[in-house]
């Protein structure tokens, strides 16, 4: 505190102006906060209202799984935030643009083994940790793997609007996903509770096409020059690798749960020091 005392000074005194002022800055902030909490939970609510509780407790415990890995994103985006917004400040959009390229590009090539990997480890990991009483959760963990891409990108494009100056526009783009999101349940749910007996399968789908578009709508804003071609190659062989990551797990699938697995990460693994994915 002493050391500091030259470097600042801390004003508690106030007044209505300034809490007004304070207030219009931050409006962007809180309105995204209320969107995502309508958009986080209009789901689950969605699903108590319109099937049995027992569908209800299958999405429940797959979204307490795939809520831990969402710390990796924000991990990334926190780290990397400072630097957009010095790169904003000192050379605005093309600054910004050719800064966020690495965080985009490694949040992207992380997603992608994470997504078969959650696919592979869907049937075993639900029998383990919940019994066979939640057999029915394993396709909507399935489907809430392919959810891990989209949503990854979204925070970090997130991000960059907001280093840009721009998070009033991504809170516009978040009410839009509390709305859509809704009514992609308001089919699904009912769709796939008659036909597979399972209404958290059409919630699970909802998401996944929500985050979606809002990548679309994300990358429209920011537009192509995020992407370039050593980006787009780097991903691409990412991809391949994971595809034959999950060959190979279904591959060794006769050989049980523990060697398929074993199988699956080994492949990717050699592919990606083959491939030189990683420098």
């Amino acid at each position: 505190f002493w050391w500091l005392r030259p470097h600042l000074t801390v004003d508690v005194r106030t007044s209505l102006g300034r809490m007004g002022y304070m207030a219009r800055q931050s409006v962007a902030y809180w309105a995204f906060g209320l969107f995502g909490m309508v958009y986080f939970w209009i789901d689950t609510i969605m699903l108590s209202l319109m099937t049995r509780p027992q569908v209800v407790g299958w999405y429940g415990v797959t979204s307490q799984l795939f809520q831990t890995l969402m710390f990796l994103p924000v991990l990334v985006q926190t780290a990397w935030l400072p630097r957009m917004v010095a790169a904003f400040t000192s050379g605005k959009r093309r600054g910004l643009t050719q800064t966020a390229r690495t965080p985009v590009e490694l949040i992207l090539a992380i997603s992608a083994p994470i997504t078969v990997a959650m696919v592979l480890i869907a049937d075993p990991l639900i029998h383990a940790v919940y019994g066979t009483k939640y057999a029915h959760a394993v396709p909507v963990m399935v489907i809430l793997a392919f959810c891990v891409p989209p949503i990854y990108l979204n925070i970090i494009l997130a991000s960059v609007l907001l280093a840009a100056k721009r998070q009033r526009v991504w809170t516009i783009v978040m009410a839009g996903a509390a709305v859509i999101n809704p009514l992609f349940n308001l089919v699904l749910i009912p769709l796939t509770e008659h036909r597979y007996h399972n209404g958290a399968i059409g919630a699970s789908i909802a998401l996944v096409a929500t985050e979606v578009l809002m990548d679309v709508v994300g990358l429209f804003l920011l537009g192509r020059d995020v992407f370039d071609r050593r980006m787009v190659r780097r991903c691409a062989l990412v991809c391949v690798a994971a595809a034959a990551m999950a060959a190979a797990a279904y591959a060794a699938r006769p050989l049980g749960t523990e060697l398929s697995l074993v199988a699956a990460f080994a492949t990717f693994g050699v592919l990606v020091a083959a491939l030189r994915i990683v420098r």
